[in-house]
């Protein structure tokens, strides 16, 4: 998450979750908000994420499901917002240019 859009998603906050004891597992609803383009404007994208508990207090294994739509959809609305607000950082900026952004 060195690169945007990853380096610019500031929190992971869980929106619902679900544990399923027979499996070990826990599956749950991710946020993913962007940091503050400049004008307080919360954009983001969600993820689903199954966590599977290995026992001893140790866990073994997190599958994350995206919808890659969603999130460049949201990346490229953070971008134009930036943009149009003077705080588009070089990496986003080179991120959207390479995704349709002008």
């Amino acid at each position: 998450m060195t690169t945007f859009p990853g380096s610019h998603m500031v929190a992971f906050p869980s929106l619902w979750s679900v544990i399923d004891e027979s499996t070990g597992r826990i599956i749950c609803e991710l946020d993913n908000p962007m940091l503050d383009p400049g004008d307080g404007s919360v954009i983001s994208a969600t993820n689903i994420s199954i966590i599977t508990y290995a026992g001893n207090g140790q866990w073994c294994r997190q599958e994350d499901i995206y919808n890659p739509l969603r999130f460049l959809r949201a990346a490229m609305k953070w971008c134009r917002k930036a943009q149009e607000l003077g705080t588009l950082d070089e990496d986003a900026a080179r991120w959207m240019r390479r995704h349709g952004g002008p």
